[in-house]
């Protein structure tokens, strides 16, 4: 395996960017203006969120751009050291072009304590003239206030399918491979217009197999989460909550879950359990307003256990 496919096709413009029209025709018009402000970017996993910033990075400076971009993962540097010295550092380096500024972009920040959030604010205050700040989330509420104040929120929608055929088209094309139809269909089933997600699992299962049929696809994917989330949903009719809310906080992390993929997941579920219609359609557009709210940067903990609460007392 030579390279990633998640970096091998990764757009080289905003141009290029699937689907986000909203987000990238602001990030193009901050581009035009040369009025770049510190962005906090927000939703859910692998819908473009770095890679637009990374085009807008290579829009702005052409092929200076990795001298004047620096990308940090809050989720690797949680505490308040990790802000003053890395952050903080690069913060103090100037443009290498005639640009007066260079991007630092930090991806998942919601994983930073509150008291690294509270360093980084004051360095964004501090710095603001050489540097412009690109902060990632899934989850906006978990940013505490006066970042979020000191940022332009941009949210990023979950990819259609047909998006996400499309993006699987130009590989399978570019990469010659043969995939059943059946194949494609699942991928776009697993991914729930997750790309890096989807391209990953396309990119191992071409590395063992020329031919790439569902049932490889299925051997190579992590589906051993089904099992538990069906397992949480019967549990949440009859047993105490407490209990059942202590299941749900080990499965977000044995699994690495967000929760809109626990969310999805419940909803797959749903129809797999023998219940009353009337009762299955209330919890569906229960569901659904859950899945808005978390679209919004809503947390999700919080309104996860309010579903699990809400199906046990109906």
């Amino acid at each position: 395996m030579d390279e990633l496919w998640t970096e091998k096709y990764r757009p080289d413009s905003l141009s290029e960017i699937i689907n986000q029209y909203q987000v990238i025709d602001k990030l193009k018009k901050y581009k035009e203006e040369e009025s770049l402000p510190h962005l906090l970017l927000v939703g859910p996993s692998g819908v473009g969120k770095t890679s637009s910033t990374i085009a807008l990075a290579k829009d702005i400076y052409g092929n200076d751009w990795e001298g004047n971009f620096l990308e940090l993962n809050a989720s690797h540097r949680r505490g308040i050291k990790a802000v003053r010295k890395e952050v903080k550092n690069a913060a103090m380096t100037t443009s290498l072009t005639k640009k007066n500024f260079k991007i630092i972009f930090i991806d998942e920040a919601e994983s930073f304590s509150n008291e690294a959030q509270s360093a980084l604010r004051r360095i964004l205050e501090k710095y603001s003239e050489n540097v412009r700040f690109v902060l990632s989330c899934n989850n906006s509420s978990k940013i505490i206030d006066p970042i979020r104040s000191r940022c332009v929120q941009l949210h990023f929608r979950p990819l259609s399918k047909d998006h996400v055929k499309s993006w699987l088209d130009i590989i399978i094309k570019k990469e010659s491979l043969q995939v059943e139809e059946g194949a494609i269909k699942f991928l776009i089933n697993y991914g729930k217009g997750n790309l890096r997600k989807i391209t990953n699992l396309l990119q191992l299962s071409a590395v063992s197999s020329d031919k790439i049929t569902e049932e490889a696809l299925i051997d190579h994917s992590n589906l051993t989460g089904l099992e538990e989330i069906n397992k949480l949903l019967r549990d949440s009719f009859r047993k105490n909550f407490l209990e059942v809310r202590e299941k749900l906080y080990d499965l977000m992390i044995d699994e690495g879950l967000s929760g809109r993929e626990v969310l999805v997941k419940l909803h797959e579920e749903l129809f797999k359990i023998p219940m009353d219609e009337k009762i299955r359609m209330k919890i569906v557009n229960k569901m659904a307003e859950i899945d808005y709210q978390l679209l919004e940067g809503a947390n999700d903990e919080i309104h996860l256990k309010n579903l699990l609460a809400w199906i046990k007392s109906i």
